[in-house]
């Protein structure tokens, strides 16, 4: 923002904070403050305490959060229910942080005018995602989408014969903010037909999808020798598709 950006586009993958956003807040200028007036350390602990939100008068640019979940901000399918485990976390952590977020959430809608309450996506990064939203006006927005958009992938694929794409595994969690799965949607969006080519693949298959295991013959031949599964998946399958395109 100093230095004069006019749009900033925030990964929050792979986070290891459990805090909504709060430290990214306080680093923004707000500060939040508990039931006697007093400042509040910026971390996930005091987020139980939060009792008023002071927004500074800054001026923020257009922000969008790239997220690959849809997970709320808080409750049993919420950031610190879902991430804390990951991170270490104890059970009454978890119910420590959940309940902060809880609150939080209820201060942001008092004192910002903003419900993130249930909103998809808000519990990305330990409610980083959220808090954005909540503290800098923030857009959420699929993280594939924003990459495939700064590239323009739709501007190439009108012009494509055939799109081949692929992933480890191919299975039903692919075609929810993964690669493999926003490259078929936007495929269907232009009747582009579509090559999927994996390690293996555990899906109803309503797309062509060819895999290593099937080539080499088992998934542990295919993980030992993958270069050759994969040249003969290419010489006996995909060749002969490309060859008819040719035509």
């Amino acid at each position: 923002i100093e230095l004069g950006a006019d749009k900033i586009i925030l990964g929050v993958g792979g986070s290891a904070t459990n805090d909504g956003g709060i430290a990214a807040a306080s680093a923004l200028g707000y500060t939040l403050l508990n039931s006697t007036g007093d400042e509040l350390r910026p971390v996930g602990s005091s987020m139980t305490q939060v009792t008023q939100i002071i927004k500074p008068d800054v001026q923020f640019p257009a922000i969008e959060v790239a997220v690959d979940v849809t997970n709320p901000f808080y409750g049993m399918t919420g950031a610190a229910h879902t991430y804390g485990p990951q991170k270490g976390a104890t059970d009454t952590d978890i119910e420590t942080l959940d309940l902060g977020l809880k609150n939080l959430a209820t201060v942001i809608e008092n004192d910002l005018g903003i419900s993130i309450h249930g909103l998809p996506g808000a519990g990305a990064a330990g409610g980083l995602a959220g808090g954005m939203v909540a503290f800098a006006g923030a857009k959420m927005k699929s993280g594939i989408s924003i990459v495939m958009d700064q590239v323009a992938f739709e501007h190439k694929l009108r012009n494509a014969d055939l799109v081949i794409t692929g992933e480890g595994k191919f299975d039903d969690t692919s075609m929810h903010g993964k690669v493999v799965g926003e490259v078929i949607s936007r495929c269907n969006k232009w009747s582009k037909e579509c090559i999927i080519v994996c390690g293996q693949s555990t899906t109803e298959r309503n797309q062509t999808v060819f895999t290593l295991a099937e080539a080499a013959g088992s998934v542990d031949e295919a993980i030992r020798r993958p270069e050759v599964a994969l040249r003969s998946l290419i010489r006996t399958h995909i060749l002969p598709i490309v060859y008819q395109k040719m035509k």
